[in-house]
């Protein structure tokens, strides 16, 4: 009979109790470094000083530098030192 007593206690206990669900993020996948997979472009700024536009006489500029694109960003198609292959 005092068993009869602790099956209410014993389903009140797994009633109250949820399951708790933890989100963990995933890590990030590993990348190559860009330089492993693609050369940048090569840009120099070069300053020009003070001038009148020659194709519109009535503009002048101040002085700024002007960016250019001296190499173009291109694939690397060398393959990576660290991959070793298969013999």
């Amino acid at each position: 009979m005092k068993y009869l007593a602790l099956i209410p206690v014993v389903l009140v206990a797994s009633c109250a109790s949820r399951p708790q669900f933890v989100l963990r993020p995933t890590p990030p996948p590993a990348v190559e470094p860009i330089e492993a997979v693609r050369y940048g472009e090569v840009v120099r700024a070069y300053h020009v000083g003070r001038f009148v536009d020659p194709n519109h006489p009535e503009t002048m500029h101040e002085q700024h530098p002007v960016y250019r694109i001296e190499v173009s960003a291109r694939w690397n198609l060398h393959p990576a030192r660290s991959i070793r292959t298969i013999c």
